[in-house]
């Protein structure tokens, strides 16, 4: 399997296969419950918008990128998605993509009304 936990051989016996099996099912729940704790904790919010910001995730520009821009932005989708297996994550994202759209929003109407007292 492409899972990171899944760690069983290809050429497992049926019991080998079920051990590695609960083995990574324990794992992925482990995974789960860390990824809730961080999502609850404001400093990694904090920190998690910024290394998001760095990447990528919310800003599209509409011209072409380069090879390390779609990297980046792979890296980032990778990570969200990844966290996103846990329901705290999912607020976590929904707070970061607020914060992100409001203060784009902030700066959309900084740029109109500075570009009017400009004119």
């Amino acid at each position: 399997m492409s899972d990171i936990f899944h760690r069983g051989a290809p050429d497992a016996t049926q019991e080998e296969q079920r051990i590695a099996d609960r083995n990574a099912q324990r794992r992925a729940r482990q995974w789960i419950k860390a990824t809730d704790r961080l999502s609850l904790n404001p400093d990694f919010a904090v920190w998690l918008y910024d290394v998001m910001d760095d990447l990528g995730l919310f800003d599209r520009p509409e011209g072409p990128i380069g090879e390390f821009g779609q990297g980046y932005r792979a890296a980032a989708s990778r990570i969200r998605n990844r966290m996103l297996e846990a329901p705290e994550a999912v607020r976590l994202f929904i707070d970061l993509t607020k914060r992100h759209h409001g203060d784009l929003h902030k700066r959309l109407v900084a740029d109109r009304k500075k570009h009017k007292t400009e004119n």
